[in-house]
């Protein structure tokens, strides 16, 4: 080949392995923001599964306090039967929770390379990150990082190195030789010039006679070109909006996390304590107690559901961004 085309296809090529790089980069990625997203949801299963065992077992106590009612001639019949039903419920809950605790440790386990049976402890809150005020921040990280924005960056160059040699096949080619032959001493080796050592040089000149295949060649490479650009393109326009959504949902799940925490749960402990207080005076009866123990156990669900979306947020958005979140300073 020419020196004239060497160069294109030379960056071309180079173009070409930093987009397979990027690729590595993304399957690394995927690996780790799975593995993130499967632990943060074996967690909740695990919290769940404790949830429920607690007020499983304060059900019973609960129903247990029912029929000693019952027993000493107060009439119960009916929280019997109501309590009844909830320790069925929560029974077949806890049953089910299980279940599905099983299933993610499995699809765990799968994600680390271990038998699906491998038992996984107790798994501890996962830190979050402090989120940025706005997306940008993000914006600019994921358009620098992202891998599939680089890989994508790597094929548009590689197109153009690939149009630029298209184009270069029209120019005529120079070729250079050079050659270098050594006389032995042999004297029937030898040459003219008493055995002397001979240099040549030989110049070619190709012209390029197929126009209309070269030119066609250039179509086509400045077509790859242009569709690289909309892929491009493309790309951006569907990261960004990603990010921003990913970034809502983590704020969303943050904020309910918060709500349950400083609000919906002290506020329902203090109302069991007053449905006890009431009961205790005579002014309340066992179903007020129980309906607020079930408040607990709703909103301890929805909390631990709350905790695991935003762990699960903070993951998709560092694959997004290519990096932590935690390293975003504005």
């Amino acid at each position: 080949p020419s020196l004239l085309s060497m160069a294109p296809a030379h960056n071309a090529a180079v173009s070409r392995s930093e987009a397979a790089r990027a690729r590595w980069v993304r399957a690394s990625l995927d690996v780790v923001t799975g593995v993130k997203v499967l632990a943060a949801e074996v967690r909740y299963f695990q919290e769940a599964t404790r949830l429920l065992g607690a007020a499983e077992a304060l059900a019973a106590q609960l129903l247990d306090a029912a029929r000693a009612r019952d027993k000493s001639g107060v009439g119960a019949t009916f929280e019997i039967t109501r309590a009844e039903s909830q320790l069925a419920q929560l029974g077949y809950d806890q049953i089910r929770f299980d279940e599905l605790l099983q299933a993610s440790i499995g699809r765990l386990n799968a994600a680390l390379d271990q038998p699906p049976g491998h038992a996984i402890a107790g798994l501890p809150t996962w830190p979050l990150s402090q989120l940025p005020t706005s997306p940008e921040p993000l914006y600019e990280l994921a358009l620098k990082r992202n891998p599939d924005i680089v890989g994508s960056d790597a094929m548009l160059r590689a197109a153009q190195y690939d149009a630029s040699a298209a184009k270069g096949a029209l120019f005529p080619d120079i070729m250079l030789g050079v050659q270098l032959m050594v006389n032995g001493e042999n004297p029937a080796s030898q040459t003219a010039d008493n055995g002397a050592d001979a240099l040549g040089v030989t110049i070619g000149l190709s012209l390029p006679l197929w126009f209309g295949q070269e030119t066609a060649r250039i179509d086509s490479a400045v077509a790859r070109v242009d569709a690289a650009v909309e892929r491009k393109r493309a790309r951006i326009n569907s990261l960004l909006a990603t990010i921003n959504a990913e970034l809502l949902t983590a704020r969303n799940a943050r904020r309910l996390v918060t709500l349950y925490d400083q609000t919906l749960l002290p506020q329902a402990r203090l109302a069991v304590l007053d449905a006890e207080a009431w009961r205790r005076a005579g002014t309340a009866g066992f179903m007020e107690v129980l309906e607020a123990q079930n408040a607990i156990h709703r909103y301890s669900l929805s909390r631990a559901r709350a905790a695991a979306d935003a762990v699960q947020a903070e993951a998709r958005l560092e694959r997004l961004i290519g990096g932590a979140v935690g390293k975003v300073t504005r």
